[in-house]
């Protein structure tokens, strides 16, 4: 492991870079002698601005990353880390990032004026990057900029983490992209004084990739900002994040555009309110979301609300291969070679029962004595050829404000567990452009 040392003030690409009197003066200029397991050390006062695209190339190592920090030059090493390092370009001038590395205390800008200039991060196949205390800015206004938070191409896999960081726009079209692989944000927020975005994720290209969002105040986008736009494969999530309360709540999309097979977007108690209890699931199948007026007496709650889910499929939804699916309803069990019987309340509004294979219940359990080996046991038709039958109708009490024929039944499934542990339950829905409330309190006897 080398220290290395990048000072804009008076550093030198000519020099060594060895120490801060003989310090680099830019990040491209250092990257091109450093070596795996390498610390970088950029000056708290380090300032630059270059006219051209820079290619960032390190060489760490998945399991000797190369480190990147802005830290404080009155020491060498320093002893403290500093956030106030800044990397930029100006014009059409891109900034692409590749290599396992860690970052900390940097802010990247890519562009300005009305230019087009994007980020490229985890640019390398199989790159591990991890930016702490960062931001990135798109400083260029054109349409088409955007922070491709892994890879832009989509041809290679990648996984970046931001801890911390920030994000900043120049033009309402432009947004976070993740492209093949997995990106992680935790904490962080919305740059003030940008340009308010449409949409904050999309994915740009034809690949899988996967997203984690938690724990960043997103309160700084726009009230009718959308989190996502759907485009290509992407499954993001989005758990325990501020949404904009001001000048008005929150009133986007959590997905927005043609509904694909390929793109799943879920928000877990998220809101702008003091709330504990918001869902929202989107895909091509349905959505999911909390509802708090039609709801079951002695059902599910949040201690203080009571709470139902509101699915409403799409007219892709269908018993073959386009289902909506629930998340999983999760409950301990003890019982051992004793049959149980799992029941799920729903109701809907019509005079017409719903069939099995309009809406049915899935439990997972341990059904194999010996191994933890799981089995998938379900109420609906037996088979595609099987017809289908009417789901039992039910007694319980719902409030029911605002349906005309309000139709109470339930989903029950008989299980006889071989072993102890937990036992998931997911309602499904084959039915298509059609609205059910759930109770998500699974009853087990």
């Amino acid at each position: 492991m080398t220290d290395r040392y990048v000072r804009s003030a008076d550093g030198s690409d000519g020099d060594s870079g060895a120490t801060w009197p003989l310090a680099k003066a830019t990040l491209a200029g250092v990257v091109a002698i450093d070596t795996a397991g390498d610390r970088i050390f950029l000056s708290q006062a380090h300032a630059e601005a270059a006219a051209t695209a820079q290619t960032i190339t390190l060489a760490g190592t998945i399991s000797n990353p190369v480190q990147v920090l802005c830290g404080n030059d009155a020491a060498e090493p320093p002893t403290s880390l500093a956030a106030t390092a800044t990397v930029s370009t100006t014009g059409a001038s891109d900034i692409n990032i590749s290599g396992h590395a860690r970052f900390y205390g940097i802010t990247f800008a890519a562009g300005d004026g009305n230019n087009a200039a994007i980020f490229r991060i985890g640019n390398g196949d199989r790159d591990r990057q991890i930016y702490e205390a960062c931001s990135f800015r798109l400083g260029g206004s054109n349409s088409g900029n955007r922070i491709y938070a892994v890879n832009a191409s989509g041809s290679i896999i990648s996984s970046v983490k931001w801890k911390d960081c920030t994000v900043k726009f120049a033009h309402t079209s432009q947004a976070i992209s993740v492209n093949g692989g997995f990106f992680e944000w935790d904490g962080g927020s919305i740059v003030a004084g940008g340009t308010d975005v449409t949409s904050l994720f999309t994915s740009a290209t034809a690949s899988a990739a996967v997203a984690v969002i938690r724990n960043v105040d997103l309160s700084g986008l726009a009230a009718a900002a959308n989190l996502c736009l759907i485009a290509n494969g992407l499954d993001i999530t989005f758990i325990n994040c501020k949404l904009p309360a001001s000048p008005s709540p929150w009133s986007g999309l959590l997905a927005t555009g043609t509904r694909l097979a390929t793109f799943r977007a879920a928000m877990y108690n998220c809101d702008s309110a003091d709330t504990n209890y918001r869902i929202w699931i989107s895909d091509f199948a349905g959505d999911l979301i909390q509802e708090t007026t039609i709801v079951r007496s002695g059902g599910a709650s949040d201690g203080t609300t009571p709470l139902s889910w509101k699915l409403t499929s799409t007219a892709n939804c269908n018993f073959l291969s386009g289902r909506f699916c629930t998340p999983a309803i999760v409950r301990w069990n003890d019982t051992v070679g004793s049959p149980l019987t799992a029941t799920v309340e729903i109701v809907h509004d019509s005079t017409t029962a719903l069939n099995d294979d309009e809406v049915w219940l899935e439990v997972q359990q341990l059904g194999t004595s010996g191994f933890p080996l799981g089995s998938t046991i379900s109420d609906s038709k037996s088979d595609v050829l099987a017809s289908a039958a009417a789901q039992s109708s039910s007694a319980v009490t719902w409030t029911t404000s605002g349906l005309s024929n309000p139709n109470k039944q339930k989903l029950s499934v008989t299980f006889t567990p071989q072993e102890k542990g937990f036992i998931q339950v997911r309602v499904y829905m084959g039915k298509a452009s059609y609205t059910i409330y759930v109770d998500p309190l699974v009853t087990v006897a």
